[in-house]
């Protein structure tokens, strides 16, 4: 939400009034406008931390389920 405010230049407060369907709407939005900046910008960026965030997620998703079984 604190992202949302900064692009939109809006204050934190109103935005964290938003519900959860407006917050999404309006990332959806804000990702549409600036697809070109994603795709040259941050794409590149996740791919080369993909392994390293695979293996955070899977280590956390496991602890979870050990943790439930």
């Amino acid at each position: 939400m604190a992202a949302i405010a900064i692009v939109i230049r809006k204050l934190h407060e109103l935005v964290e009034a938003f519900s959860l369907d407006e917050a999404i709407t309006l990332a959806t939005l804000l990702f549409e406008v600036n697809i070109d900046f994603f795709v040259q910008r941050v794409v590149p960026t996740l791919q080369q931390d993909d392994v390293r965030i695979t293996v955070q997620i899977n280590d956390r998703l496991a602890g979870i389920f050990l943790s439930n079984g």
